[in-house]
């Protein structure tokens, strides 16, 4: 299950779409060997903001909204800036 897993991070998370990311952050070079290890961080990431996700919507609901995503996100410390709902 878990190369299953990583195969659809992989698939998701082409090279160049990790250089369109790194272009945003003003990153102009990434070395080859830095994929996987991107990879491995995104999938932790997604895992926290998920598991967090999940919990704050409770049992009450089957539903995930942006507000609840954005709730867990600030919960790991990455808060969205430049967007007032």
């Amino acid at each position: 299950m878990d190369e299953a897993r990583r195969s659809i991070i992989n698939r998701a998370l082409t090279e160049p779409a990790i250089r369109r990311i790194a272009r945003k952050a003003n990153i102009q070079n990434v070395s080859a060997e830095s994929y996987d290890a991107i990879r491995m961080i995104f999938e932790d990431e997604l895992r926290h903001v998920v598991k967090d996700s999940v919990a704050i919507a409770g049992s009450h609901t089957n539903t995930i909204t942006s507000s609840i995503v954005r709730t867990a996100l600030e919960m790991n410390g990455h808060p969205i800036f430049g967007r007032v709902e």
